[in-house]
């Protein structure tokens, strides 16, 4: 039985921590959704959805939850940042049975690369590559 209303955002601790740990190329800059600096490089991650599965009774089993976990550069040039995008593969591509404080991450496992370029209307060029990410977990 789930005992924490709010198991993302243990989840979203969870991402943190693990990719300042395992994405050396981006020196600890790591951030939630859009509360990062302009330029980088760093790695961003938001949560596309969380779904509760629950079972018989209403009781909360698990979150079932996607995420996007990217690096992100002012570049032209997605080879600027293709280390850190595999770095980020590696730490979160068929994790399992990792434990936080709050709550252990079943499994974690990279399901799409993703990839975006955009220009602003100043000229500057940034680049966008990673992964969604399914994360499974559950309360401690």
């Amino acid at each position: 039985m789930v005992s924490a209303p709010t198991l993302s955002t243990r989840v979203d601790e969870w991402i943190w921590a693990n990719a300042r740990l395992n994405v050396p190329s981006v020196n600890n800059n790591v951030y939630p959704e859009d509360n990062a600096p302009i330029n980088g490089p760093y790695v961003q991650f938001s949560m596309l959805s969380g779904m509760e599965v629950m079972g018989m009774n209403g009781t909360r089993v698990m979150l079932d939850s996607l995420y996007i976990i990217q690096a992100i550069a002012e570049t032209g040039d997605f080879k600027v940042i293709e280390p850190i995008s595999d770095q980020i593969y590696n730490a979160f591509h068929r994790k399992f049975n990792q434990p936080t404080a709050n709550a252990t991450i079943l499994s974690s496992v990279c399901e799409e690369e993703i990839r975006r370029a955009l220009s602003t209307e100043a000229g500057t060029r940034y680049r966008y590559l990673g992964f969604r990410v399914r994360i499974q977990a559950v309360s401690n």
